[in-house]
């Protein structure tokens, strides 16, 4: 792993030709909402992944549907989403097997995961949201490469990205209190909210699905307390402007 930009990350393959590049923006590249009626969304996405050697045609965006649908994407579908939320892949993990083709993501705070194989063959953007998560989205996604690409979760490498840590997570009285499995990843706190540790369950998720543990890795980044990303979270308890980060993965290959 190399950190060659402030908030990007590099993964060589093992064969050294190529590998895996992972972005992220902050507040000072402005709000990345899908949802914006502005332009100014639309020319904070462009001016993020020019940043990058990126651009529109390049990239194809994750409308989440907090549910735990996989899409299967290839060139055809290079510039969906990047204009309009209408035209977003409506999913909560994004596979490709395509180098060059950029997979974004704009979290409120829910975890970003990115998964590839050593070999830099094959990608997915996940969106870990307590919904999907709660729907096993990562071990699905594992299950999934395996079935498709014949990849062993023993040769998959993890990166959870920049969310909301545990710390900074809190919802009131919600139904993962009682369930037998959120238990683990829930503290509940004398006002009535629990913390969640959606990095916790998701790493677990992982390893249960045969990740290895020292191919997992995990921003320190949390969303929640750092100004310097956007927070729904904090924007919720505070009153600031709300807005979205963005995360970018994509394979690189090279002869």
């Amino acid at each position: 792993m190399v950190a060659d930009q402030p908030n990007r990350l590099w993964w060589p393959s093992d064969e050294g030709r190529g590998g895996v590049l992972v972005a992220w923006s902050g507040v000072a590249n402005g709000d990345m909402s899908l949802g914006s009626s502005s332009s100014d969304g639309v020319a904070n996405r462009e001016r993020f992944l020019r940043i990058h050697g990126l651009g529109p045609a390049e990239t194809v965006v994750m409308g989440v549907s907090h549910a735990d649908g996989i899409a299967r994407v290839s060139d055809a579908d290079r510039g969906r989403g990047v204009f309009a939320y209408r035209d977003a892949i409506e999913a909560d993990a994004l596979v490709t097997d395509t180098p060059g083709l950029a997979l974004l993501l704009t979290p409120a705070d829910c975890v970003p995961l990115v998964l590839w194989d050593q070999q830099a063959c094959v990608l997915a953007l996940i969106h870990c949201g307590w919904r999907s998560t709660d729907l096993a989205i990562a071990q699905r996604v594992v299950t999934c490469i395996e079935a498709t690409w014949g990849k062993e979760p023993t040769e998959l490498h993890a990166f959870l990205g920049p969310g909301i840590k545990a710390c900074s997570y809190r919802r009131m009285a919600p139904s993962q209190l009682h369930s037998s499995r959120w238990r683990p990843y829930v503290l509940a706190h004398a006002d009535g909210s629990v913390a969640i540790d959606l990095y916790a369950h998701n790493r677990d998720q992982l390893l249960r699905a045969g990740v290895r543990c020292d191919a997992i890795e995990e921003s320190n980044v949390d969303t929640g307390g750092d100004v310097a990303y956007f927070s729904h979270s904090r924007a919720l308890r505070s009153g600031e402007p709300d807005g979205r980060n963005a995360v970018m993965a994509m394979l690189v290959r090279r002869r």
